[in-house]
C-alpha cells in the first residue's frame, strides 16, 4: 500500500524548494590566494564573491603564502608556480612539509609544470585564463575528494 502525503504550505509561504540530496552538502571553504599578480589576486576574489566561500587572505610571494598558511591554516590554496624569489613549486614542497594534507591547486598560464606540480602533490592543476565555474569546480572537487 502507498500512502500519499500532501504538504500544503500557509499562504504566508511563497515558494518551497525541494534541493537534491547531493547537492544539499556544500562545505564553505576558506582559501588563499597567491599569486605575484595583484591583478590575478583580484580576479580569483572577484569570482569568489557570492560564492559562499571566504578568502582569508591574498598574497604575492611564497615566503608570504608559507606565513599565511601557517597561520590560518585554510581549507584551500590557490597558487601560482611563476614567483620571485620563492616560486610556486618550491612553496608547494614546503607546505606539504608543513601539512601533507593541504590541498593546493596550482594556477598557471602553462602546462610546463603539471608534472612536477602533481608528483609534488598538488591536488590540481588549473590553467589560466579560467572562469569562474572552473574556479568553483576545483573547489567542490579538492573538498569532496578530501585530497
Amino acid at each position: 500500500m502507498v500512502h500519499h502525503v500532501c504538504f500544503c504550505p500557509p499562504p504566508s509561504v511563497k515558494a518551497i524548494i525541494i534541493i537534491p540530496a547531493q547537492l544539499a552538502y556544500h562545505h564553505m571553504a576558506e582559501i588563499l590566494i597567491v599569486d605575484d599578480a595583484k591583478i590575478m589576486l583580484d580576479i580569483v576574489r572577484g569570482m569568489l564573491e557570492g560564492s559562499g566561500h571566504e578568502v582569508i587572505g591574498a598574497v604575492t610571494s611564497g615566503k608570504e603564502a608559507l606565513e599565511a598558511y601557517q597561520k590560518h591554516r585554510p581549507d584551500i590554496v590557490f597558487l601560482d608556480i611563476n614567483m620571485p624569489e620563492i616560486n610556486g613549486l618550491e612553496t608547494l614542497r614546503e607546505m606539504k612539509l608543513i601539512d601533507p594534507d593541504v590541498r593546493i591547486i596550482i594556477i598557471s598560464a602553462s602546462r610546463q609544470h603539471y608534472d612536477n606540480a602533481m608528483n609534488l602533490g598538488a591536488t590540481s592543476y588549473l590553467l589560466k585564463p579560467f572562469t569562474r565555474s572552473d574556479i568553483l569546480r576545483e573547489i567542490r572537487n579538492s573538498l569532496e575528494n578530501n585530497t
